[in-house]
């Protein structure tokens, strides 16, 4: 017969084991791989992101981390509002065609998400930070989400669809 002690120690313990191991992502609908307007794919799963896994090593000096996450909307439209502005503000002055292309998108990319993102709702999403750099995506629904990547003090965004 078992041990009543027993018994409680091993269900503190799967109880234990089962929160500290738990997956980053717990949103089975998000799983699966989505793609950007590029055709780019980014891979979900329920250890969150596999290519933010895939930079661990490099960032792992600099201060790895990924997390699950939740973004207010308002939050998420006001800084896509200010990106916005800021881009369209320096697009002006650039004389370089690359940045003038990664801009333009960017404010593309914003024009496309914006009507996505409800202010009053809150939306799920992974989170890795690599140093002084931030991604994060973020599930808008079941079908589109967006990543913010943050680094040199701009924010890009990224429209992807399931």
């Amino acid at each position: 017969m078992l041990n009543p002690r027993r018994i409680l120690a091993a269900a503190a313990l799967i109880a234990f084991s089962t929160s500290s191991f738990a997956a980053i992502n717990n949103n089975a609908a998000t799983y699966g791989q989505w793609r950007n307007t590029d055709g780019q794919t980014i891979s979900v799963g329920a250890d969150g992101v596999k290519q933010y896994a895939d930079s661990a090593d490099e960032c792992r000096s600099m201060g790895y981390k990924m997390t699950g996450e939740r973004f207010k909307g308002s939050e998420l439209i006001s800084g896509m509002k200010s990106s916005m502005g800021y881009n369209q503000d320096i697009l002006r002055d650039v004389r370089d065609a690359e940045t003038e292309s990664a801009l333009q998108n960017n404010i593309k990319n914003i024009k496309r998400l914006l009507p996505l993102i409800k202010a009053n709702q809150s939306y799920a999403g992974i989170a890795m930070q690599c140093g002084d750099g931030n991604n994060e995506l973020i599930f808008i629904d079941n079908r589109n989400a967006m990543e913010q990547s943050f680094g040199g003090g701009e924010t890009y965004y990224e429209h992807y669809r399931k």
